[in-house]
């Protein structure tokens, strides 16, 4: 009798619901691997045939010095309501929504593509293990065998995407001034200032591979002004695989001046700071357990996105000169022609959401989705999301300059902004902060300082 070592077991259990996985998610290629046709992170090298898409800059001291000179770029073209059915081909059923909505004063300024986007040579390399190692494991709710890198650079189906996704890299440690506002026809709106704090251990560079779970994502905030809720803080621990571990939230109240733990905060529990524009999962256009939806992929679009966004993050020291009607002034944004993974989410019988259907378009260089679209429970376009980022030469990486989120039905939009704070404007670290400083019992003294 032939003996099976349990390893051997093992390997063919994850071999078999590997298979599986497969043949549940919509593929539009499989099993390609790391090789001088691809970016560091997965992104096809080479650009398109006509010349729209350029190569990737391979050079980082080239990327940094034409993103130096993004500021003295102009548009090639402008789209908007009167030429946008021209270039439709191109834009997604949001952007086409927001044209007709908008057709006076929605527009988007198209200028010349630029792949800028580079990682650190360690980050490069722990993506070259994932593409061997990383697994899908809890049918497609959870990861592991992954190293602190892109989880799936060559990906074989949607759920592999999306944890691209999930996990793209944010910098180790970050430390920044947001300004969040709601915008509503012909009513005043407020600013909300808030010092925010992340921190990514899934990206400590020495770590060896996470076969269980780790803390994802440290996340603190603290409300600066307004007066009446200045000094609220939020703290979350987010999870890598939430079937292993659930996210953790913590909140402390200015008014009882104490620190308590909330109930579980994810999927569509409402944002009040958005007026319920937001819900939860919206943060970073999708985050935390995909476990509600169907997931598949539609393959790679090409799509006008917003891109390389430089000159709308110098005009957030003037935030109040953004925050026109209906949505954002659209002088400083900028779009480009770029490859996206389209991916499309559809609410499973018997779970909820007030989202029944989703779809997300990630960018094929960051793995960061730029573009939301979601869809009521009668399947009508409701809300339609913009993430305005840049690349970040000191990261050096991709980080989001403002995530716009558009209300269809009550034209509002809600707006998260990162800005420039008495001269500065974000800072990165190399280096985790210890663990206390993401501590519970710990915020309540960090917030009355």
């Amino acid at each position: 009798m032939i003996r099976i070592s349990p390893v051997l077991r093992r390997r063919r259990k994850q071999a078999f619901i590997s298979l599986m996985m497969l043949m549940l998610c919509t593929t539009s290629y499989a099993g390609q691997t790391m090789d001088d046709s691809l970016t560091p992170t997965g992104a096809i090298l080479q650009g398109s045939d006509d010349g729209q898409i350029p190569d990737w800059v391979s050079d980082k001291t080239v990327a940094d010095e034409l993103h130096q000179q993004l500021d003295k770029d102009t548009p090639l073209f402008v789209i908007n309501g009167s030429n946008y059915q021209k270039y439709q081909a191109h834009l997604t059923a949001g952007q086409v929504a927001l044209f007709e909505l908008y057709p006076e004063t929605f527009e988007m300024p198209i200028y010349q593509s630029k792949r800028l986007h580079h990682i650190p040579q360690w980050l490069e390399e722990a993506t070259r293990k994932n593409q061997k190692d990383a697994e899908l494991i809890d049918d497609g709710n959870g990861i592991t065998n992954v190293w602190p890198g892109v989880p799936f650079p060559t990906p074989e189906n949607a759920l592999e995407i999306l944890w691209n996704h999930l996990i793209a890299w944010r910098s180790i440690s970050a430390k920044g001034t947001f300004v969040e506002a709601t915008i509503h026809p012909e009513q005043r709106h407020y600013l909300i200032k808030t010092e925010v704090e992340i921190a990514m251990p899934y990206y400590q560079p020495d770590r060896v591979p996470v076969t269980d779970n780790i803390i994802l994502t440290y996340y603190l905030t603290r409300i600066t002004s307004p007066a009446r809720i200045a000094g609220g803080a939020t703290l979350v621990h987010d999870s890598m695989n939430p079937k292993m571990g659930q996210r953790q939230s913590w909140i402390y109240n200015v008014s009882q001046r104490r620190v308590r733990r909330l109930p579980f905060l994810g999927y569509d529990t409402p944002n009040m700071n958005s007026d319920d524009i937001r819900v939860v999962d919206e943060v970073n256009l999708f985050n935390g357990s995909p476990d509600r939806y169907n997931w598949k992929s539609n393959g790679r679009k090409t799509l006008y996105i917003p891109y390389n966004s430089k000159v709308l993050a110098q005009s957030t020291s003037d935030i109040e000169s953004l925050l026109t009607p209906y949505h954002l002034n659209t002088a400083p944004t900028r779009y480009e022609l770029h490859r996206v993974w389209e991916l499309e989410a559809t609410l499973k019988e018997k779970q909820h959401h007030i989202y029944a259907r989703r779809k997300l378009y990630l960018d094929e260089d960051s793995w960061m989705a730029l573009i939301a679209e979601q869809y009521d429970q009668s399947d009508a376009l409701w809300r339609v999301s913009l993430s305005h980022t840049q690349y970040m030469p000191d990261m050096p990486g991709v980080m989001k300059v403002a995530d716009v989120f558009h209300d269809l039905n009550s034209k509002s939009y809600y707006v998260q902004s990162l800005i420039e704070d008495n001269g500065r404007w974000i800072e990165f670290s190399n280096k985790l902060p210890e663990k206390s400083h993401f501590n519970p019992v710990s915020l309540k003294r960090r917030s009355t300082r």
